[in-house]
C-alpha cells in the first residue's frame, strides 16, 4: 500500500492552535475511502473525496514519553456490504467550538491501492489501525470510544461484572449455597472415588502419617546432588559479558550495526546520520535534472528532498540521483509534471515507486490547463473559481469615481451629482409663436437653472435672411435654403433690458434712398427666467425675426 506520510490538514492547524488555547483535540473516527485526490492538495481537505467506511477508535495511547498518541482502531470487513479500493485514511476530529466535524490527518494512496474485498468472497479482515500524531505536553487528548474490550476502563469492566453476575441464565448449573455457612449444600458436592492405600489405612489407624520418601519413590532427606551429576557448571564458574575484559563486567556498547541497512534508499550502520537532502543545479530548460547525495541506493521506496536552483521550463523533465539513472518525474501515476511546477530556491519531495520520481510536495505556480475568466456586467451572480472550468462571474456594487466609474447606479443620478459638482447643466425643449413682436410683447422661457448660454436653430427659406445671434451686424444669403442655429451668450446680462443679449435675428441693410437701417436684439434674465424682444427703426421688425411666428415650433437648448 503506497500511503507515505499523513499530512496535518489546514483544519488540523487550526484545531492544534486551539489546542494550544486549553480546549484539547477531540476525535471522533477513523475513515476510509477511495476517491482519487487528481490535482487537489491534501492539506485543504475537509472531508474525503468519497468515503467508503467509518471505523470507531477503539483507544488513544501514549508514546514517546508522552511526546505522541497512537491513536487506535479495528478494521474488520464483517459489516461491510461491498468491496472498494481502499486509498483513503484519515483522521477525523471535531471543533471545540463550532462543533464541526473534519479531517484532522489525510492521505492518499492514489493509484498504488489495496483492495478490500468481504468475507464471503474468502476475505477476512480484521486488523489494528494505529494513526501516531504528535502532541505538546500538557494536550488533552479525548476520542469517541469503540467499545472493544481490549481497550475497556476499570470502571467498564465491573459495569461488565456486574450485568453478567445479575443475569439469571449467566449460569445455569450454579450449584447451591447453605444460607447458614455459606458452602455448597451436601447433597450437590462430588463423589470422590480414591484408592485404598497405606497410608489411608494407617492413618486411619493410628492418625498419624508414616510415609516415608521411599514409599512415594522420593530420594531422602540426606541425599544429595553435585553439579556435574545434574549437568550444571561448578559454584565457581563465571561468565564474561560481551566486550568485557573481566567476569561479571559491563558489556560494551555497539558502535554499529554489523550488517548495514537501508532506510528510505539511505544506507545505515549507526556511525553516521541519515540525510536525503541534495540541491539540484540544473538550469530551467534542461530537461535532465540531476543532484548527488552520498550513499544514496535507488529502491523502491527512496525517498529523497531537493533544493532546486532553478525553476522548471523544460517539458517531461527526470531526475537522476547520484548517477542511478534517469527517472521520468511525475506528479502522481502516469501524469508528467507542469512547467513551472516548482519554483527557483524551492524544496522539493520525491518519493521513488519503482518506475517515476513522484513529486510529494504540492506548489503548483499555475493552472495545468489555461482558464478564463470573463466578467458579466449584467449579471450580479458570483462564481467559484478552481481551474476545473471557465468562469463568467457579474458584478455588484457602484465602481466609484477615483476607479474610472461614474459613482451613481442611474442616469438621474449621475445627472444630480455633475450639477451637484459644479459641472455643465443642460436643459431642451420646445415653444410655439404666438405671432406678437417688439418691447410690448417679449419671449419668456424658465429654465431649472440660470442658463448661461442659450441656442434656438431654425430654418431659413429662399430669400431670406441670416445673422449671428446677438450682433447688431450680419450677412446676408439669398436663393439657399438651410438650418441656422442661432445662439446668445449671458455673460454680463442684468434682469433690465439691454441690447445685445437678445434672441433673433438682427437684420443691418441699406435701403433704395441709402438710409441704414437695424433690427436690435433687447434681452434681460431674472433669476432663471430668460426674456427677449426685437425693436427697429423701420417696419422691417416683424415676429419671425423675434422667433416668435405663429404657430411656429422653436426648439432650443441652454447651458448652465
Amino acid at each position: 500500500m503506497a500511503f507515505t506520510r499523513m499530512k496535518l490538514t489546514t483544519f488540523g492547524s487550526n484545531l492544534e492552535a486551539k489546542a494550544r488555547q486549553g480546549k484539547g483535540i477531540h476525535f471522533t473516527r477513523i475513515a476510509l475511502g477511495d476517491g482519487l485526490l487528481g490535482n487537489e492538495s491534501m492539506v485543504n481537505r475537509t472531508t474525503l473525496i468519497h468515503e467508503r467506511l467509518s471505523v470507531s477508535i477503539d483507544g488513544v495511547t501514549i508514546t514517546n514519553e508522552g511526546t505522541q498518541n497512537a491513536v487506535v482502531g479495528t478494521l474488520d470487513n464483517r459489516n461491510m456490504t461491498e468491496g472498494f479500493s481502499y486509498r483513503e485514511l484519515a483522521l477525523v476530529a471535531r471543533d471545540p467550538d463550532t462543533r464541526q466535524e473534519g479531517v484532522y490527518l489525510y492521505d492518499n494512496a492514489g493509484p498504488e491501492c489495496e483492495y478490500l474485498g468481504l468475507p464471503e468472497d474468502g476475505m477476512i479482515i480484521c486488523e489494528q489501525l494505529k494513526i501516531l500524531i504528535k502532541t505538546e505536553e500538557g494536550c488533552q487528548v479525548t476520542f469517541d470510544a469503540s467499545g472493544n474490550p481490549l481497550y475497556l476502563t476499570a470502571e467498564d469492566i465491573k459495569l461488565v461484572v456486574k450485568i453478567h453476575e445479575e443475569d439469571p441464565k449467566a449460569h445455569p448449573n450454579k450449584a447451591d449455597l447453605d444460607p447458614e455457612t455459606g458452602k455448597v449444600v451436601e447433597e450437590q458436592l462430588p463423589t470422590l472415588d480414591y484408592a485404598d492405600s497405606k497410608h489411608a489405612k494407617n492413618h486411619a489407624k493410628t492418625g498419624n502419617d508414616p510415609i516415608a520418601p521411599a514409599d512415594i519413590g522420593a530420594a531422602a532427606a540426606s541425599h544429595t546432588h553435585t553439579p556435574a551429576a545434574i549437568g550444571a557448571a561448578a559454584a565457581s564458574h563465571t561468565h564474561n559479558y560481551a566486550g568485557s575484559g573481566s567476569a561479571g563486567g559491563a558489556a560494551t556498547s555497539a558502535v554499529k550495526l554489523s550488517t548495514a541497512r537501508y532506510i528510505d534508499g539511505m544506507p545505515f550502520n549507526g556511525t553516521g546520520d541519515i540525510i536525503h537532502y541534495g540541491t539540484c543545479a540544473t538550469a530551467a530548460g534542461t530537461a535532465a535534472k540531476a543532484v548527488t547525495i552520498t550513499g544514496f541506493k535507488l529502491v523502491t521506496g527512496a525517498r529523497v528532498a531537493i533544493k532546486f536552483s532553478a525553476v522548471n521550463t523544460a517539458a517531461n523533465p527526470t531526475l537522476n540521483v547520484s548517477g542511478t539513472g534517469a527517472k521520468a518525474i511525475k506528479m502522481y501515476g502516469a501524469t508528467a509534471v507542469n512547467i513551472n511546477a516548482w519554483m527557483a530556491g524551492a524544496v522539493v519531495d520525491f518519493v521513488y515507486d519503482g518506475t517515476n520520481w513522484l513529486m510529494d510536495t504540492a506548489m503548483a505556480s499555475r493552472l495545468a490547463a489555461a482558464r478564463t475568466i470573463r466578467t458579466n456586467l449584467a449579471s450580479t451572480a458570483t462564481a467559484s473559481f478552481d481551474g476545473s472550468a471557465n468562469i463568467t462571474p457579474g458584478v455588484t456594487g457602484i465602481l466609484p469615481v477615483a476607479n474610472g466609474g461614474t459613482g451613481t447606479n442611474s442616469l438621474a443620478a449621475l445627472l444630480s451629482t455633475l450639477q451637484s459638482n459644479g459641472m455643465a447643466k443642460i436643459a431642451t425643449g420646445s415653444y410655439v409663436g404666438t405671432g406678437t413682436y417688439g418691447v410690448n410683447h417679449p419671449c419668456s422661457l424658465t429654465f431649472p437653472f440660470v442658463p448661461k448660454f442659450i441656442m434656438i436653430p431654425t430654418c431659413c427659406a429662399s430669400g431670406g435672411r441670416s445673422a449671428q445671434m446677438g450682433t447688431t451686424a450680419g450677412t446676408q444669403s439669398f436663393g439657399v435654403t438651410r438650418t441656422s442655429v442661432w445662439a446668445n451668450t449671458l455673460d454680463g446680462i442684468t434682469s433690465a433690458f439691454t441690447a445685445g443679449f437678445g434672441l433673433g435675428m438682427p437684420l443691418a441693410y441699406t435701403s433704395s434712398n441709402n438710409t441704414t437701417s437695424k433690427i436690435t436684439l433687447y434681452g434681460r434674465l431674472s433669476g432663471k427666467t430668460y426674456q427677449w424682444y426685437t425693436d427697429s427703426t423701420e417696419s422691417r421688425n416683424e415676429a419671425a425675426h423675434q422667433f416668435n411666428r405663429a404657430d411656429f415650433t422653436y426648439l432650443y437648448i441652454a447651458f448652465g
